[in-house]
């Protein structure tokens, strides 16, 4: 458990959990690395990510204001509240607008959109907007399918299309289109197992199979 009083930075090289909860006045920003927040948090000042990716983990939760400004990521695996997934709407919407703009972007400015893509699909899922999620993930799929013909090496790449399949699979699958569903799944495990093959022992691939194996 811990109490924040004002606002906490939390810059690492690497990715870390914390289980506990968090409450109290302050708020919690994430400069860089990957920060996974497993308990029920309450603390009230709210959440920004400005570099790295923050998860919220199955069993956690947030309330709050949620921003993820450019060069930051967000996963829910947990509870975002419906206030915090329509201020990450709002907060990213202009900065999606401006990448979609530009077909010819670099391949990391192209992975900044992939991921407000994905992150639009999750919380209009949420949300229960089930058409807005298909077009999103749909979206971010034409994009790394164009980076993937370019960079037909790039692991990053493979994972990004990874993502894409999987959430539109499920999204077809909660459709009752099996049948769709079952090739998105069938090609994001054909990516996720080239992965898996390029770096033995990954535990973060290895999980990318297991969840694929279990649809």
């Amino acid at each position: 458990m811990a109490y924040l009083m004002s606002n906490l930075n939390v810059t690492q090289t690497g990715s870390g959990t914390f289980s506990g909860n968090i409450f109290g006045p302050g708020g919690l920003t994430l400069q860089s690395g990957g920060l996974t927040l497993g308990g029920g948090n309450t603390y009230t000042r709210g959440t920004v990510v400005n570099g790295g990716t923050l998860t919220i983990g199955s069993t956690g939760s947030i309330i709050g204001n949620l921003t993820v400004n450019p060069g930051g990521s967000f996963v829910n695996n947990g509870t975002l509240s419906a206030k915090n997934a329509e201020q990450l709407l709002e907060d990213a919407k202009g900065t999606l607008e401006d990448l979609a703009r530009n077909e010819n972007q670099s391949p990391d400015i192209a992975a900044i959109e992939i991921v407000l893509l994905l992150n639009f699909s999750d919380v209009r899922e949420a949300l229960g907007n089930h058409d807005d999620a298909l077009k999103y993930a749909e979206r971010a799929l034409a994009i790394a399918g164009r980076l993937n013909r370019q960079y037909p090496d790039n692991q990053d790449v493979m994972r990004h299309v990874f993502a894409a399949r999987f959430r539109i699979g499920d999204q077809k699958a909660a459709r009752k289109q099996n049948a769709e569903a079952a090739s998105h799944f069938a090609i994001a495990l054909d990516y996720a197992e080239k992965r898996a093959s390029l770096k033995p022992g990954d535990l973060p691939r290895q999980r990318d199979i297991a969840f694929i194996l279990n649809k």
